[in-house]
């Protein structure tokens, strides 16, 4: 069974939802090999109750304790750092059909002449795995999380809400092991300055080949803004390293960018990468050419002029997210979302009150606060997260900004909270517990 001070956090999540009067629509609990846990909660007040009793946490605790033994077992030998469960719950407790099990390991902690052979003895120990657990949880994706050259750590996923009547128990084809110890030889080929962060989900659905389902490419590059464009050499450097991602997944494609604010007239840029689904979508590295990197160029500018608003960002940090794709050979570009972020250190909630006022006072006509995110601690905002919505939208008006419902807290736990704007203000709509 868990130790107590394992089950601590869960205990302490029943409590605070107790105390708030709120549904716990969704838990995450994490277990590192030194016996320690984290426990993530969703919070709802919108749904209907979930009484997560103190029965229930023993129960969902012994459930835990069950699989963590037999994880533990099947793949003894292998840096195995931290186990993940993550589920939804209902009124009758958690929902065995939404649960989903990482399991993260740290290739590197081998010693240097153990770790030539990771992949190979990771795969059949995960079919040593469903083939002798108790609960059915079949093996569904496998990410690769590189950056600074390196594979920092490497996530096995049980995926319940993945149908797995095809492939459950069947053999890994030796030819995923050997294709994924190649992304990582390749990617530790490429030196420090020109390698991005990137984390790549594949699907092992098929067993016999490794298939590339999304990722993510953070550039170590910048985008250097000089007065109304970027410079044409930043655009160049950033897409170079985009190719590298694009490289590693080969079936991949653009299918999104985010800028962010990196310091005085310097953006990162992040790139969502997606797999090609269909023969009229282009994947593979970006043809880099003057041409091609004038329309980056341009794309990168469209996005700041017209979705970003940084008149009124001072002392905050940007986000903003455009969706791509082309049609007829043109790009196309869709906003997604925009944020402002600010680290307050331990300010009141009514210490930063009149400022996000004065924030939604700025941007007036121009747009206005969708939601508003505050993280706490002990009754301390950490952060504050507003999420902004562009004119097209029907504008609501909203005299003040009275963020209530701040009543229950716990000392210890870090909790998130999300108000979004309604005709009546700015309403509680959820909360995030992290103990």
């Amino acid at each position: 069974m868990l130790s107590d001070a394992e089950k601590m956090p869960l205990l302490r999540l029943t409590t605070y939802a107790s105390n708030a009067d709120h549904a716990v629509s969704h838990i995450k609990m994490s277990f590192t090999k030194d016996s320690k846990s984290q426990v993530e909660a969703e919070l709802s007040t919108l749904v209907d109750r979930s009484e997560l009793s103190d029965i229930q946490s023993e129960s969902i605790a012994g459930l835990f304790s069950q699989i963590i033994r037999e994880i533990k077992a099947s793949f003894n030998g292998l840096p195995l750092d931290k186990i993940i469960f993550e589920a939804d719950l209902n009124l009758l407790g958690l929902d065995n059909d939404t649960m989903k099990i990482t399991l993260r390991f740290t290739p590197k902690t081998l010693a240097k002449d153990g770790n030539e052979n990771f992949f190979e003895d990771l795969f059949e120990n995960a079919g040593d795995y469903e083939d002798d657990q108790k609960i059915e949880h079949a093996v569904t994706n496998i990410e690769l999380h590189l950056k600074r050259t390196r594979l920092r750590s490497v996530d096995l996923i049980m995926d319940n809400s993945i149908p797995s009547d095809s492939f459950y128990q069947f053999p890994f084809s030796k030819r995923i092991s050997q294709k994924l110890a190649d992304i990582e030889e390749q990617y530790e080929g490429y030196s420090l300055n020109v390698v991005p962060a990137i984390n790549l989900n594949f699907a092992l659905t098929q067993r016999r080949r490794l298939q590339f389902l999304t990722g993510t490419a953070e550039t170590r590059a910048k985008l250097i803004k000089e007065k109304d464009n970027f410079e044409l050499n930043s655009v160049q450097d950033v897409l170079a390293q985009a190719n590298i991602a694009l490289s590693l997944a080969e079936t991949g494609h653009i299918s999104a960018i985010t800028l962010k604010t990196s310091g005085r007239n310097q953006y990162t840029p992040v790139f969502d990468l997606i797999t090609k689904q269909t023969s009229l979508e282009s994947a593979g590295v970006i043809d880099l050419n003057h041409e091609v990197a004038k329309t980056y160029q341009y794309i990168f500018r469209m996005m700041l002029e017209n979705y970003s608003y940084p008149q009124f960002s001072k002392g905050w940090l940007q986000s903003m997210k455009c969706s791509m794709k082309t049609l007829s050979g043109r790009f196309v570009l869709n906003f997604d979302s925009y944020h402002l972020t600010r680290i307050f250190g331990e300010k009141t909630v009514s210490d930063i009150q009149n400022d996000l006022h004065m924030k939604a006072v700025q941007f007036s006509n121009n747009a206005q606060i969708k939601e508003i995110n505050l993280t706490t601690k002990d009754d301390k905002v950490l952060k504050a997260d507003l999420s902004i919505d562009a004119l097209t939208k029907q504008k609501m008006s909203v005299k003040g900004m009275h963020l209530t419902d701040l009543n229950a807290d716990d000392p210890k736990a870090v909790i998130t909270r999300t108000f979004s704007l309604t005709n009546s203000g700015y309403i509680l709509r959820k909360e995030r517990f992290v103990d």
